[in-house]
């Protein structure tokens, strides 16, 4: 049976379908979004995936994720259990797809809140 969760505040929060729905509605993409930053034309965003990716069922709910989005790493991917691990994971894959650019490209970093929604595409699942 799959677990659905939301977000209170930064706090993970089990929830029936009904509720994680009708939360869904009202906050995705925007409300579910950890970071995201861009090096030179490769993307890293991290979100909140709203069900439980802990398919083993032993531990706590694996909600988060992070993903990178083209490049060498194109589609590596990360799964976090709370906000806190999303956010340190989130800088460990921007370190990491840095070191995998060459240098040049490596001053070329930006926070994807500074372009419009329409280039600032979510991150699906």
């Amino acid at each position: 049976m799959i677990s659905h969760y939301i977000l209170d505040g930064k706090q993970v929060v089990r929830v029936g379908l009904t509720r994680w729905a009708n939360w869904m509605e009202e906050f995705y993409p925007q409300g579910c979004r950890v970071a995201e930053d861009w090096v030179g034309e490769v993307r890293i965003s991290t979100v909140f995936l709203g069900v439980d990716y802990n398919f083993f069922g032993e531990g706590p709910p694996v909600v988060f994720e992070s993903m990178i989005f083209q490049g060498p790493l194109n589609h590596e991917m990360q799964r976090y259990c709370t906000w806190e691990e999303a956010e340190n994971g989130h800088k460990e894959m921007v370190a990491k797809v840095k070191r995998s650019q060459p240098k040049h490209l490596n001053e070329d970093i930006h926070d994807a809140s500074h372009f419009p929604p329409e280039e600032a595409d979510g991150h699906d699942q």
